[in-house]
């Protein structure tokens, strides 16, 4: 599978890591507070399909891909 931004995966653009949140605001918080610090996003906090999977993603600013995500 690519990259979700659609580069040749590498080093830098295949590995994240993915902490289990308790609940949406789990996901939403670290999400914000991400990006008001220099990260960017890719992928807003939202459902993903219709399986109960609520997640974001984002990059740090050091270039760390990073996923929340919670299981309903």
């Amino acid at each position: 599978m690519r990259p979700y931004n659609g580069e040749p995966a590498a080093f830098d653009n295949d590995v994240m890591v993915a902490l289990e949140a308790k609940g949406n605001a789990q996901v939403d918080r670290p999400h914000a507070t991400a990006l008001a610090h220099g990260g960017t996003c890719e992928g807003p906090p939202g459902p993903r399909g219709e399986s109960g999977f609520y997640a974001a993603y984002l990059h740090t600013p050091d270039g760390n891909k990073l996923n929340a995500f919670v299981m309903a």
